[in-house]
């Protein structure tokens, strides 16, 4: 039978999930995320009434929704360091004789010896 004590355990878990996603600790993530998995594995539908899964389903939509804005900044984030990456390479232009040529320093390059 499922006892407050899981179900507080389960809110708790979602809302370290929340405080992980909002304060940028995305290395709890995966431990908060096996930890619930366990909750919800010991949950036997015995005992839950229909406003506590309302709740816990609302607490997950929420993190879900926190998830992939956290998801979308980090995406926006990579694409614009790629940007000014680019920006601070040579530039494509054509000379006087209409052929393509590289203006500016080209990106170092690591050599390895074998």
């Amino acid at each position: 039978m499922t006892t407050r004590r899981e179900l507080d355990a389960l809110k708790a878990n979602f809302a370290a999930e929340r405080q992980a996603l909002r304060g940028a600790e995305y290395r709890q993530l995966a431990a908060l995320a096996d930890e619930r998995m366990a909750l919800f594995g010991r949950l036997t539908g015995e005992g839950l009434d229909h406003p506590e899964l309302t709740v816990l389903r609302r607490e997950a939509a929420r993190n879900t929704a926190l998830a992939d804005a956290a998801a979308a900044g980090i995406k926006d984030a990579l694409q614009r360091l790629r940007t000014l990456k680019a920006a601070a390479g040579p530039i494509g232009s054509y000379g006087a004789t209409g052929r393509s040529e590289r203006i500016g320093t080209p990106a170092p390059s690591v050599r390895r010896k074998a």
